[in-house]
Formats: structure tokens, sequence, C-alpha cells
């Protein structure tokens, strides 16, 4: 399953810095031009990771006035994460001393840079190629100190390994991510959801900032809406088939886009959820619609919405969406006894980069009609490949993520008006797997994701000081 994209930014790109350690205590011994060399390791590292993240600063620290220094920038700097690369043994102080008050996650990256010994081996040689033991020594101060990390082994020529040293170093960054996230909400969730409510206490606890449009707000947004803008959000659908669509009801739910992207814009929110079910859209006196073209095309430009206010689904959607991006929002509906499979899908909203090529229709909701009409979503079938769900909730201390890898399979449903799909889990029968999935306790909207997040998921729940439950 690729995700196409539809004029959507990239998924997200990590912001880091990069501090390498070395001690010179071993100078004398060490043949001539080792610092130079540890330079050069430092430089090798960061060439390393700029192919799939942007290096915002980097330092070699020797001394604990070189780790206040770089201390000094670091508590500055916006990053999502720091990795932390030792060049060679060296004291751990440096590194308490540079990440004091650093609100970053760190990858520990050791580097092996020996591939043979030979039986000249020598104390001196032992010591420059010393990488394995400054990790220890890091890992064991971050540990006292209880700063987030990671770690992976990989050197430099190891180009089988880069992929899992990319994909942590981008897990670790989007739970950075989650974790000062703003989500904007219009509509309380849907009356009797409670498995998908996350109360002030627990927004706190993960650090997530709640932005909560009044009804009175949306109105003024949506009746202060330049045509213009409208239009535009309209165009964004040229060259997408059409299925009995209402034009002046288009118009609408293109109106509706419009004021959402505005509020998205001014809140810079990362994500949302709104409640079709409520005054803000069916139940709306001069709107009567739905909000499924709004959420689509939100959806479409990197600024995943859930529904019936879900917001652990909208979180659960940025994971996926900055991770693999693309993410849609669904459900898993009956299992498939004779065919060992379940039904995934949405109720008329969805990621466009998600549907199988040439297939997505823009349609009239008829399960959701309001005063204004049936609201405009879209369906499509799924692009098949292979596939995660994820599902973020609120737990009783912690805050959870259940997961399962899996395959979308082809399927072929006309008659439904939304996004659906196959879907199969990769880790044993189907009975099996849906009994596990439910005694998870998810809550019950999810986030399909194109591609196996099996790196990814426990690091992002780790970091994001959330419990990881993969099915």
């Amino acid at each position: 399953m690729t995700p196409a994209g539809v004029g959507r930014p990239a998924r997200h790109v990590p912001r880091v810095a990069v501090v390498s350690l070395y001690f010179n205590m071993y100078d004398e011994q060490m043949a001539g031009g080792f610092a130079a060399d540890r330079e050069a390791f430092l430089g090798q590292a960061i060439s390393v990771l700029s192919s799939d993240a942007q290096v915002l600063d980097s330092w070699l620290l020797v001394t604990v006035d070189d780790a206040a220094l770089a201390n000094a920038t670091l508590v500055t700097l916006d990053v999502d994460a720091v990795v932390l690369v030792p060049a060679m043994v060296a004291p751990p102080v440096l590194v308490r001393r540079a990440l004091a008050g650093v609100d970053a996650p760190v990858l520990l990256w050791n580097v092996p840079e020996v591939e043979e010994l030979t039986s000249t081996w020598s104390q001196p040689e032992g010591a420059s190629r010393s990488t394995h033991v400054g990790c220890e020594m890091a890992a064991n101060v971050l540990r006292r100190d209880g700063v987030i990390f990671e770690t992976v082994t990989c050197a430099f020529g190891d180009l089988s390994r880069h992929g899992r040293l990319h994909r942590t170093l981008r897990a670790l960054a989007v739970a950075s991510l989650v974790r000062r996230a703003t989500v904007l909400r219009l509509g309380e969730v849907q009356t009797g959801y409670d498995d998908v409510v996350a109360d002030a206490s627990a927004l706190q606890r993960l650090g997530v900032r709640e932005v909560c449009v009044s009804l009175e707000d949306w109105t003024r947004a949506v009746a202060s809406t330049p045509d213009a803008s409208a239009a535009e959000m309209a165009s964004r659908c040229d060259g997408w088939r059409r299925d009995r669509v209402d034009e002046a009801v288009m118009a609408t739910s293109a109106r509706i886009a419009a004021a959402l992207a505005g509020l998205v814009a001014s809140s810079q929110a990362d994500c949302g959820t709104v409640n079709c079910h409520s005054p803000y859209f069916r139940q709306h006196q001069e709107l009567g619609v739905t909000a499924c073209l709004a959420v689509t095309l939100l959806t479409g430009q990197g600024v995943p919405f859930s529904c019936t206010g879900d917001l652990p689904a909208a979180l659960a959607l940025l994971i996926g969406q900055r991770l693999a991006g693309a993410a849609l929002y669904g459900e898993l509906y009956t299992p498939e006894t004779g065919k060992g499979e379940m039904a995934f899908a949405a109720g008329g909203e969805g990621d466009p980069a998600l549907a199988a090529s040439g297939t997505l229709r823009l349609i009239p909701n008829r399960m959701y009609p309001g005063p204004g009409g049936e609201g405009i979503g879209v369906a499509f079938p799924v692009a098949e490949g292979p596939a995660t769900i994820v599902s973020v909730g609120v737990g009783p201390d912690r805050w959870q993520v259940v997961w399962a890898t899996g395959t979308v399979t082809s399927r072929d449903f006309p008659d439904f008006d939304g996004p659906y799909g196959g879907w199969r889990f990769d880790s044993g029968d189907l009975e099996d797997c849906v009994t596990r999935w439910i005694a998870a306790g998810p809550s019950h909207h999810h986030a399909l994701v194109p591609g196996h997040l099996d790196v990814e998921m426990p690091v992002v729940a780790r970091a994001a000081a959330m419990d990881s439950v993969r099915v």
C-alpha cells in the first residue's frame, strides 16, 4: 500500500541536534591525528542522519565547559530528538551537562568500527575504537536521570541497518510531536461514546493542548469565509469522479472546508476532531450537512481529522500520517469467518492518498442527512498491501496504543458510501486475533496506516509515555 498523496506535505522529517563525545585522557597514547579522526567520525554521523533528518546543530564535547556551551544552545533549539553518538569512551558527566533541561528524547547511536580483531590488538586500539563503552556509560546516566531514550547499533557503512536507524529516529520525533500537539475541536464527544473521551487531566498527562471552538465562533467563521476560499477548496476535488453530487450542497461542503482550514491556520493545529451529529454541522441552522468533505480535504493537506469528537482517534491519525505519510480514519467491522478477514470502513470521510488508483468518488452522504441535504463525502476501495492498524485510547493511569500489522485486501462494495477494504491480521487466525484485539480495550475508531510500523509503534509509545499493546 503506497500513499499517492494529493498535494500533501511529506511524512515528518525529524529536526535533530547531534552530540558526540571525546576523551582526551588518552591523547599521548594515540597515533597522531586521532582527534581529527574523531571529528571526521562526527561528520560521518551527520552525513548518514542528513539523508532523512534535518540536523540543526552538532558538537564534539571534550570538556565540561564544552558541554555547558552546547547546553546553552540545546535548550533553545526546537528539536524533535537529540542524537547522542559517542566517538569513544568518555565521562558521562558530559552527557548530563549537555542535556540538562533539554525536553527531547534521545537516540543513543552505537557505531561499531571494527569488523575483526587481529592478534596485534592493543590497549590504545581498544580505546580508539571504544564507542560501545561510551554508549554504556551514557546509557547509565540517561536511565538514572529518567531521560527517554532509544538505542540503535549501526555501523556507518551498514546500509542494511540504516533503515532501522531512521525509522527509530522518526518514531522518536513523532512522539515529541504528539507530546506537544495542538488539537482543534468542533463539537463535544458524541453522547454516550465514553470509550473515546479524553478529559483535561488525561490531556495534561500526555501534554496535548486542545483548542475548542465555540458554536458562535464557528458560525462567524463560516459566514466570513470568502467565496474565493470556498471555490479554491472545491477546486481541490477537480478530477475526482462525481456520483449524484448536488452542486448547492457541494458549495456548502466546500465552504465548511474553507472555514475549517482557516481555523486550523489560526490555531496552528496539528490535527482535529469534529462531531457532525451536533449543532455545528448536521443540526446547524444554516449549514445542516456533515463535514465529511472538509475532513477529507484537511486530512489530504496533512492535518488529519477524526469524527464524533474522538480526540484520541485524531492522535492515532496524526501518529500514522507523520510516520507513513497517510492515515485513514475508520473502524473494524464484522469478522468474515469464512474468509479470515474483517471489513475496515469509514463513514464518508477519508484520506485521498489511500484510495486505490482512479477510484476516488465524491458522493452524497445518504447515511447521515441533515436539513441542508446529504453532505458531500468520499467513497473508494483502499489500496491493497501491507498496513498497520492503530488505536489510541485513555487508560486509568496512562494512555495506551493498541496496534496490529497485517494486510489490506482488495474488496468491492460499490454500495458502501465511504472508504472500505478487507483487513487480514498477520499474527494468527482471525478469531484469535479479534479476541486479543477486543481484550486489549481499544477505542472503537482506528487509523489505518500504510506499511508495517513494527519498529515505530513501540518507540512512539515508550517516548510518549504510553502503554503499547501489539495484537
